[in-house]
C-alpha cells in the first residue's frame, strides 16, 4: 500500500512541477498488436488522474491543479472523439468530476465537449457535469459568452426557466460522485480490497501480486469472495489459478444462471492454455449438468465456434462443428458471423458457407450504416476551439 502511494505521489510531483512533460500526456493515436485503435498515452494520464484523486486534499485545490485537470480532460475528450468504437471511459468521468470540484462555470465548454464526444458519451456522461458549477452560475456564464459549443449546451438545457435539473439535484449528484471518487484520507490503509482494486486499475501487476496473498489469508470463502479472487487472478493472468477457483465456484454457487457463465469462462480459459479438447469437454459437461434452453445452447455454440478456430481439425472437431451449426445465438453479430464463415471454410463445408456469407455481408452493411448515422448525429467542435 505504501509503495502504491509513494509511486502516485512521485508521478504527480514530476508532472505537476514540470509543464514541459505534459506533451507526454497528450492524446496520441496508435494501434495495438491486433491492429485496433489505442491512445498511446491513456495509461499515463490514468495514473495521474488517480494520483490526483487519492492524494489531493481539498485544502490544496488551486488554479494550478485546475489547469492541469483541464489539460487532462481535453486529452480524454480527444481520445473518445477519435476511438472508432466510441465508448465511455472511467478516465473521462474521473477527470470530469475532479475538474467539477472547482465549481468554475468556465469549465462548462469542456463538459459539453465531453458529453458530445461520441454517441456513448452522449448517452452515458452525466449531464449534471455541465451544471456542476451551479445552475444559476452556469447559465449566467453561458448567456454572457459566445462559444462554438453554446448551441450544443442549449440542446441539453434549452433555457434557465425550463431546466429539468434543480440545484438540489446537482448537489445530490455531487455527493454521490464524491463518494465514488474518495481520496486516500477517507480510505483505511488496511482496506486491502481498495488498494488491490486501485493497483488493478493502474495495471500495476506486481503490486497486485504482492497484496493478494495477504488478502487471500483474510477471506471466508463463498461465491462472492471466490468471484473477487477470480477477477484478481484474471488480471495477473494466473489462468491455472482461475481454473481452480472456477471449480470451487461450481461447489459454492447455487445460481444456475451464474454457473452457466462460469462454465463458459472455464472453456475460454482452456483455450487460453492452448487446450481446445478440454474446452470442448467443459461444453459437454455444462450441457449435461445444467438445464439449458435454446438461448443458452446458442451461447455455448459461441464457445464451440472458438474451439474450432483453436483446433487442428482432429476427428472430434466434427462433433463441435455439428454443435455449432445446430446451436446458434439469438443475435448473429458481425463478429460471430465472421468466425462462423471462417469455421465453415476450415471444415470445408461449402453448403454452410454459402448459407452464412449473405448474412455476414448484410450485417456488415447494417453496421456501416449505423456508424455513419451516429457520426452524423454528433457534430463535435474541435477541442482546439475550446477556451477555458
Amino acid at each position: 500500500m505504501q509503495n502504491i502511494m509513494h509511486n502516485l505521489i512521485n508521478k504527480l510531483g514530476q508532472y505537476q512541477n514540470n509543464t514541459d512533460l505534459w506533451k507526454n500526456l497528450e492524446w496520441r493515436e496508435g494501434t495495438n498488436s491486433q491492429g485496433d485503435y489505442i491512445d498511446e498515452n491513456s495509461l499515463r494520464r490514468k495514473e495521474l488522474l488517480i494520483a490526483l484523486q487519492v492524494n489531493l486534499p481539498k485544502a490544496r485545490i488551486s488554479k494550478n491543479f485546475e489547469q492541469f485537470l483541464q489539460f487532462l480532460l481535453k486529452q480524454e475528450i480527444d481520445d473518445r472523439g477519435n476511438d472508432p468504437f466510441q465508448g465511455l471511459t472511467e478516465s473521462l468521468t474521473r477527470a470530469g468530476f475532479l475538474l467539477a470540484r472547482f465549481r468554475n462555470p468556465a469549465n462548462v465548454w469542456l463538459f459539453v465537449a465531453a458529453k458530445t464526444a461520441n454517441f456513448d458519451t452522449h448517452c452515458g456522461f452525466d449531464w449534471e457535469y455541465m451544471l456542476s458549477a451551479g445552475i444559476k452560475e452556469t447559465f449566467d456564464y453561458v448567456e454572457a459568452k459566445e462559444h462554438p459549443l453554446k448551441e450544443q449546451f442549449y440542446n441539453y438545457f434549452d433555457s434557465r426557466q425550463n431546466c429539468p435539473l434543480s440545484q438540489p439535484d446537482i448537489d445530490k449528484w455531487f455527493t454521490i460522485k464524491q463518494n465514488t471518487y474518495s481520496s486516500s484520507s477517507e480510505i483505511a490503509e488496511t482496506d486491502l480490497s481498495f488498494w488491490i482494486d486501485l493497483a488493478v486499475e493502474l495495471r500495476w501487476i506486481e503490486n497486485v501480486k504482492q497484496l493478494l496473498p495477504e488478502w487471500i489469508q483474510n477471506q471466508r470463502w463463498d461465491s462472492s469472495s471466490l468471484r473477487e479472487l477470480k477477477y484478481y487472478q484474471n488480471f495477473i493472468e494466473d489462468w491455472n489459478g482461475q481454473i481452480q477457483t472456477l471449480r470451487e465456484l461450481f461447489i459454492h454457487e447455487q445460481n444456475e444462471y451464474l454457473k452457466f457463465y462460469d462454465y463458459c469462462e472455464l472453456a475460454e480459459l482452456y483455450l487460453k492454455l492452448g487446450n481446445p479438447f478440454l474446452a470442448w469437454q467443459v461444453v459437454l459437461e455444462c450441457k449435461s449438468v445444467l438445464p439449458l434452453d435454446k438461448d443458452k445452447l446458442g451461447e455455448l455454440g459461441v464457445n464451440a465456434l472458438d474451439i474450432i478456430s483453436y483446433s487442428q481439425n482432429e476427428e472430434w472437431v466434427k462433433d463441435v462443428f455439428i454443435f455449432v451449426i445446430s446451436h446458434q445465438p439469438h443475435y448473429l453479430s458481425l463478429e460471430y458471423l465472421l468466425k462462423l464463415v471462417a469455421a465453415c471454410q476450415q471444415m470445408n463445408d461449402k453448403q454452410a458457407e454459402e448459407r452464412f456469407i449473405p448474412l455476414m455481408e448484410a450485417e456488415k452493411q447494417r453496421y456501416n450504416e449505423i456508424m455513419m448515422k451516429n457520426n452524423s448525429m454528433l457534430g463535435r467542435a474541435s477541442i482546439g476551439e475550446l477556451d477555458c
